[in-house]
């Protein structure tokens, strides 16, 4: 397993996605994540999406910290532990890796009161998202994959 680089050590590495074993897609402000070398999918509330798409773009958490900072309108020492804890999160979760190069700064729209980020983790599908879709899946009737049926000898 490679190591894994925690942004708290150095505020100004940039970090990015671990693509292409992470995808994300925002629905309704809000990002869902799936690692699909674990299995797992995770679910982030509004601030946590909001450091979320700032980072994976291959900005450092100082960067970050300065474009949520002009978007909550407070300070961004209001904001960098609790950003960089986070930041730790996804990084120790293997979401996050160092990035070669750091994406230019943005500006944020303003969107109201800071709160804590959330992250929920989920591994009810974990099982399910592991299979190689090649070999180890079929489709039900209603076209919905599922385990392919293991031969009554396959355990012999």
């Amino acid at each position: 397993m490679p190591a894994r680089a925690v942004p708290s050590a150095d505020t100004t590495t940039p970090f990015r996605a671990a693509r292409p074993d992470v995808i994300d897609e925002t629905f309704e402000g809000e990002v869902t994540l799936i690692d699909l070398r674990s299995g797992m999918f995770y679910g982030l509330d509004a601030p946590a999406s909001a450091i979320w798409l700032q980072a994976r773009e291959g900005r450092s958490p100082a960067a970050v910290v300065d474009a949520l900072a002009g978007s909550y309108g407070t300070s961004a020492e209001e904001l960098a532990a609790t950003v960089v804890a986070f930041l730790d999160r996804l990084c120790e979760e293997q979401l996050l890796v160092p990035a070669e190069t750091e994406a230019p700064p943005v500006t944020l729209a303003e969107v109201g009161a800071w709160a804590d980020p959330q992250m929920q983790c989920f591994s009810d599908m974990q099982e399910l998202l592991l299979l190689d879709p090649v070999h180890d899946i079929e489709l039900d009737a209603n076209g919905w994959p599922i385990p392919r049926a293991q031969p009554a000898d396959a355990g012999a």
